[in-house]
């Protein structure tokens, strides 16, 4: 069955590759959640979740009917503080970075302290959302960078395994 599975990876990677990255995405978007692709005899490539850190798996897996191909949690993921520059850049776009100064000398905050924490200490809605745009920025130039390489390792990490077992 070893080869047969590598088959149908092989015939099936690219779709298998970009349903990696939705899931990487939900990963990124509900750190709770453990995400998982698979591949069943049919070379259906269908998405499932289980809570972060679980070890939940399909009975079609363990009946053999479908392999785990890929899997994402970011449990322990730690979001990068928003650089400054970036905050500032959209508020400036926006017309409201005079409005966080004004925020800032309302708060009566020290210089050294980031804009990020000045905006999440902030009632101003104008102010969450710029940075809740900036966050979402954020979480997707990660989904841009990172997702296809990771999809495409773990996929070819598994390849190799199956690989191991042909026998010649």
């Amino acid at each position: 069955m070893m080869n047969e599975w590598l088959e149908l990876i092989e015939r099936n990677e690219e779709q298998i590759i970009n349903t990696g990255i939705e899931a990487y995405k939900e990963a990124i978007e509900n750190t709770q959640l453990r995400y998982i692709v698979e591949i069943n005899t049919n070379g259906e490539i269908p998405t499932w979740y289980d809570i972060a850190g679980g070890n939940s798996f399909h009975m079609s897996t363990y009946n053999g009917k479908s392999i785990e191909l890929l899997h994402f949690c970011m449990q322990n993921w730690i979001d990068d503080p928003i650089p400054d520059n970036d905050i500032e850049q959209k508020l400036q776009e926006r017309d409201l970075y005079n409005h966080y100064l004004d925020e800032r000398e309302m708060q009566d905050v020290e210089d050294w302290e980031v804009a990020e924490i000045v905006i999440i200490n902030s009632t101003d809605e104008q102010l969450h959302n710029i940075l809740e745009e900036c966050r979402q920025e954020r979480k997707q130039f990660y989904v841009d960078e990172y997702a296809r390489t990771e999809a495409e390792n773990q996929l070819e990490n598994l390849k190799n395994v199956l690989d191991s077992f042909k026998c010649e």
